[in-house]
């Protein structure tokens, strides 16, 4: 349920630049709660390719997991193709989180995650 109005969608260039990915950044800011800070979704709906990567976060990019600002830009290792990317501090960052996971072709990397989730809270003591 939507509880506040709804803004105007706004057009995001389909050429990627850290200019741009700072404008956004600093649009998201001005319109989420949490401008002093990192600001914070009420839910993200993300993907999960079969190399384990979401939101353009590749493996061979982990700097973006951990970057202080909301958007960085990515580039796909395969293709080149240069994107702008929600950062993991932006992501974890907000109230619900949902990875749909869907097809035969994503059973392995989800296999993986709950994998290496159960050694995490082993270790952990959890």
């Amino acid at each position: 349920m939507i509880s506040a109005p709804m803004a105007a969608p706004s057009f995001i260039p389909w050429w990627a630049s850290e200019v741009e990915a700072e404008h956004y950044s600093e649009l998201v800011k001005w319109e989420l709660p949490g401008y002093a800070s990192c600001p914070r979704f009420d839910a993200i709906i993300l993907g999960i390719g079969e190399d384990g990567h979401t939101a353009s976060i590749f493996p061979s990019t982990p700097e973006l997991l951990t970057a202080k600002c909301c958007y960085k830009v990515s580039q796909h290792p395969e293709s080149g193709q240069k994107r702008i990317t929600m950062t993991g501090s932006l992501i974890l960052n907000a109230k619900l989180l949902l990875i749909p996971v869907l097809g035969n072709a994503k059973t392995s990397i989800l296999q993986r995650v709950i994998n290496a989730e159960a050694r995490g809270a082993n270790e952990s003591g959890n």
